[in-house]
């Protein structure tokens, strides 16, 4: 009953929630995308990156497919693909029909001035990654610092921990996924069991912890 209500008063025309946006205006859509990039420090983006770059590849891979998805709500977008400029066409393969192909340059940081830029690597292809947003942990309140991946293990709360955690990495695999990165913490159990499986994981990508480790080493 509550999203309900929530959508009946989205859908109202005087809802102050309503913004009308005109995605062909690109310079108002730039603005709208700098001044959330810029207030990022911690990316360390000059002004020339941002908009030659990121704002563009912003747009072209996000903005401009807005309008499509409130026409489309039920149909799934299709995967997003960044490649290189200058690689080999693939208007031949498959793989064109369920990708959006972005040709944006791409920045290379640190190269000396004057230096000739490097051929950039083909793209990844043939990966499947799990993001994540939160701490996976089924017990908030619980701390276990044991990554011994073996079955048995002594207390109720542990055993049904560890029994939760294995099934996310099942399922995990069962998604096929190669890659789990999360902005907050994967339990050092569940590394160790999805490497296990062949699976690479990354965890603590937050800006606020980056940030630290990049004091800490300055």
């Amino acid at each position: 009953m509550a999203l309900n209500w929530f959508l009946e008063d989205l859908d109202a025309q005087r809802c102050p929630g309503r913004v009308v946006v005109n995605w062909s205006n690109d310079i108002a859509v730039a603005a709208v995308i700098r001044g959330i990039v810029s207030s990022k420090p911690t990316t360390g983006l000059d002004e020339i990156t941002v908009d030659t770059v990121v704002i563009p590849l912003i747009i072209q891979a996000f903005v401009s497919v807005f309008t499509y998805v409130v026409d489309h709500p039920g149909e799934p977008m299709p995967v997003q693909l960044l490649f290189a400029s200058g690689q080999t066409s693939m208007a031949k393969s498959q793989l064109w029909k369920q990708s959006i192909i972005l040709d944006q340059p791409w920045p290379y940081r640190g190269r000396r001035q004057g230096a000739k830029r490097s051929v950039l690597s083909p793209p990844v292809c043939n990966v499947r990654v799990a993001l994540f947003n939160i701490t996976i942990e089924p017990l908030a309140e619980f701390e276990c610092e044991d990554v011994n991946t073996s079955v048995n293990h002594s207390g109720s709360l542990s055993s049904f921990r560890l029994e939760a955690l294995r099934q996310i990495g099942d399922r995990l695999e069962l998604l096929g996924a190669t890659a789990v990165l999360s902005q907050k913490i994967i339990p050092k159990y569940l590394q160790t069991y999805l490497a296990a499986k062949g699976i690479f994981t990354l965890d603590r990508l937050s800006a606020t912890y980056i940030r630290k480790l990049t004091r800490i080493d300055a």
